[in-house]
């Protein structure tokens, strides 16, 4: 695919992300996926007296000893992939940011399938999963933050040469869904499809395209942006389309384990979260990362 059809592509889904109102201030970003450390100078000031009396607040954490096992979506970018046997993408840059910003190393882990990640955290194997929806199958072992890190567009893709008509969700009873391992597009959703449709579950992003190209599933549910950035970086763009009726908007939250003691930094992981919607990061992380993803050289392969 040429470059010019694919630039207008990823403008176009990135524009149709639903995010928080942000301005252009100055760049916060020093460098590809890192971003400025920006705790307050009151914030800053209030560690140091802390550290010299040795009187900490749960608002500033000391460093633990052991770094903090964090994982995330395999097959998800921009929010987070798995690239070169590393986790990377937005969710793994602000997670790791604001952890260090509280004293702790963030350790991320890319050798779960997104299954197997929500396991080892309701298990108490890891921490942190950087993204996740929040459900309620998900309360029981894991606390979100309130802000949430990107609003999620979740629409069908299907097979160019034979659409589902989808206007509403009876329109899928009988269908047969394509979804990875772990995967949830909310409730509702979740729970329409359980009992109307037939599912075939994978465990790696590929295969489902794959799939739906070949004309072995009716449709898969997939976030746009990430959809569309899947479609043309697989090479399935011109066998597989997106279709404009939205199922439904999600949210990816930050979910900290409930086993770990880290709910009492939600208040500052909040307070930041918001910072970094309101001054620009969040949508440039999102673009530089979109950017990165098309760019890389083993993503292809997922």
């Amino acid at each position: 695919m040429r470059w010019p059809l694919l630039f207008a592509l990823w403008i176009t889904a990135i524009s149709q992300i639903s995010l928080a109102d942000s301005s252009d201030q100055t760049d916060s970003i020093k460098s590809r996926g890192t971003i400025k450390n920006t705790v307050s100078r009151d914030d800053a000031e209030s560690l140091n007296s802390q550290l010299l009396t040795g009187n900490t607040s749960p608002t500033i954490a000391s460093p633990a000893n052991t770094p903090l096992k964090a994982c995330g979506h395999p097959f998800y970018p921009p929010v987070s992939w798995h690239s070169e046997n590393r986790l990377t993408g937005l969710a793994p840059a602000v997670t790791q940011q604001l952890f260090s910003e509280l004293g702790y190393q963030v350790q991320l882990n890319a050798d779960n399938n997104w299954k197997r990640c929500l396991l080892e955290v309701q298990q108490g194997n890891a921490d942190i999963v950087v993204a996740a929806y929040r459900i309620s199958s998900r309360e029981a072992y894991l606390n979100f933050s309130e802000q949430f890190i990107i609003a999620d567009r979740v629409t069908l893709f299907v097979n160019r040469q034979s659409p589902v008509d989808f206007k509403q969700l009876s329109d899928l009873k009988g269908k047969t869904a394509g979804l990875l391992l772990g995967d949830s597009f909310g409730d509702t959703f979740d729970r329409f499809i359980e009992q109307n449709s037939n599912i075939e579950y994978v465990s790696r992003g590929r295969q489902n395209f794959v799939k739906l190209a070949l004309g072995r599933i009716d449709y898969m549910p997939l976030g746009k942006l990430s959809g569309e950035l899947q479609s043309v970086k697989l090479g399935f763009h011109h066998l597989i389309q997106a279709l404009d009726t939205e199922i439904t908007t999600e949210h990816y939250f930050l979910a900290i384990g409930r086993h770990t003691g880290l709910q009492k930094h939600l208040p500052y992981l909040n307070k930041r979260l918001k910072e970094m919607h309101s001054d620009g990061t969040i949508k440039r992380l999102t673009r530089e990362y979109s950017l990165e993803y098309l760019n890389s050289h083993d993503a292809g392969r997922l």
